[in-house]
């Protein structure tokens, strides 16, 4: 797991946060979960240039064997992020985008849009905890243990807390 890779398309409709691909056990997950799925690519991103080049060489350093203590690192480096809070935008977003064939034979592309104003953008990682909990509390979800949480949640089940958070989202269609 970690951060790879130096390209960055924009993540966000306006532009303005970049994506660097990252290597995470999602990657194994929808393949299994969707089967003929061939390609899965996973870009995390943080707005600034200088912060990924930091975590990108940081992930490196790690990569070639020497041991790079960031767990110690982590508060002045939360401090040092703090500090560049103003040169970023006030907005977070995701990018999600499907490739392929059609039953007509067509390629087609598909992106759903996220973008999270405010500063909000951390409390989309909590809002699939949050559900789930309401779901296992109200006896919706019979299975128990520990294990990938992938299919019990459907994506019109965030609409109240996307609009809780003022996030909003929107699908683009075109051809591949």
């Amino acid at each position: 797991m970690g951060l790879a890779g130096t390209d960055a398309p924009a993540l966000c409709p306006n532009g303005n946060a970049l994506g660097r691909g990252v290597r995470r056990a999602d990657l194994e997950l929808v393949p299994l979960r969707h089967p003929g799925v061939r390609t899965v690519e996973f870009r995390a991103a943080l707005e600034l240039s200088i912060q990924h080049f930091f975590l990108w060489l940081a992930a490196g350093l790690r990569r070639i064997g020497l041991p790079v203590p960031i767990e110690r690192w982590a508060k002045p480096l939360d401090r040092v992020a703090s500090l560049l809070d103003g040169f970023g935008g006030k907005h977070g977003g995701m990018l999600v985008s499907l490739v392929g064939t059609q039953t007509d034979g067509s390629r087609r592309r598909i992106d759903w849009h996220l973008t999270a104003p405010a500063r909000d953008g951390p409390e989309i990682p909590c809002m699939a905890a949050i559900l789930l909990a309401r779901k296992l509390a109200r006896g919706l979800i019979a299975e128990r243990g520990a294990y990938a949480c992938t299919g019990f949640l459907a994506l019109d089940e965030f609409e109240p807390e996307f609009a809780r958070w003022r996030i909003t989202t929107a699908i683009e269609e075109s051809a591949a």
